[in-house]
């Protein structure tokens, strides 16, 4: 095949596919998909007034979000309360800056966020969990899900990378280090580092 049967050949790839129903059916619905996340956006922000919220932020269940005032959600973020029947809620403070592609899953449990907390990138933060007496293949039809709660409290540092797992409270202006995964209660003024997670000596720094 010369170069000109080349040309001609895609010529009419590209005439098939401008008359072809599935291309203009595919075309239509992004753009219905396109109109729906502006409007969406368009009420967050008219909900969330005094809160900096990015244009690609995915929040299918809006009306079981709280977020408080002078917060920052970067680009990429993920907010999700559960599908039903299990419902969750994600409740943050002022404040807060959430660092990109965040990942927020409430589950059927309870995500609450302090003042004054920074969340950094690729966090993630899960209420969900399931029995790990099952069988992964044997039972995977028939999983026993648990749900819980992730409490941060104000003040608090987690890092990029981080993961907070269902049962895991924070006290107040604790420090979790990059990649640690955390599972646990934990008192005011922790520093947790690893995975899993364990407190270390905080380092102060004296001038």
């Amino acid at each position: 095949m010369n170069s000109i049967q080349k040309v001609a050949h895609q010529i009419r790839i590209l005439i098939r596919t401008l008359f072809s129903y599935r291309f203009y059916h595919y075309l239509l619905f992004s753009i219905y998909k396109g109109f729906q996340h502006y409007l969406f956006i368009a009420k967050a922000k008219q909900r969330f007034p005094n809160t900096t919220l990015h244009d690609d932020l995915l929040m299918p269940n809006p009306e079981r979000v709280s977020i408080g005032e002078r917060c920052i959600i970067s680009p990429g973020c993920y907010f999700n309360c559960g599908f039903a029947p299990y419902w969750g809620i994600i409740n943050m403070g002022s404040n807060i800056t959430v660092g990109y592609n965040a990942c927020l899953y409430a589950g059927g449990g309870k995500i609450i966020i302090g003042d004054h907390v920074d969340l950094g990138i690729n966090c993630i933060i899960t209420t969900q969990t399931r029995s790990m007496t099952q069988h992964p293949v044997q039972n995977r039809t028939n999983f026993e899900h648990h749900f819980g709660e992730v409490i941060v409290g104000e003040g608090t540092l987690v890092a990029s990378n981080v993961t907070l797992l269902a049962g895991t409270t924070l006290g107040k202006y604790c420090n979790v280090v990059a990649g640690a995964v955390v599972q646990g209660n934990y008192p005011d003024n922790t520093t947790l580092v690893g995975n899993p997670a364990r407190p270390v000596p905080r380092i102060e720094i004296k001038s």
